[in-house]
């Protein structure tokens, strides 16, 4: 994955692009698969939240995008209908930068299935 990809539009970039940094290399990679859905369910879960900020669902959404990449499949429990329901709510977003990682996601989770 394009560490940070599509954030240059973003409305913090720099903000979102360390964000992701961490995510991804102090995060994702230190846990374990069992942890790294749970994360994956708390991304979804931040996304459904009323009044997420586009900067936040654009690095939740990119982060989806890491932890697809690196589980490689989206598991019964993670439940792949739900991510998908997510990820179209979110590619008809205001925010350009928010549909556009949206349709990042969405590649991803293709992939992954």
């Amino acid at each position: 994955t394009n560490l940070g990809g599509g954030l240059a539009g973003g409305e913090i970039p720099l903000i979102q692009a360390c964000a992701l940094y961490i995510l991804r290399m102090g995060v994702i990679e230190n846990l374990t698969e069992t942890s790294q859905r749970s994360l994956l369910q708390r991304l979804i879960h931040l996304l459904l939240r009323p009044g997420c900020a586009a900067p936040s669902a654009v690095v939740a959404l990119e982060g989806m995008s890491i932890l697809l990449d690196v589980l490689g499949e989206v598991g019964e429990e993670s439940g792949s209908t739900s991510v998908m329901d997510v990820l179209m709510l979110q590619v008809t977003s205001a925010s350009g930068p928010v549909r556009q990682q949206a349709a990042q996601a969405v590649a991803a989770l293709a992939v992954a299935q």
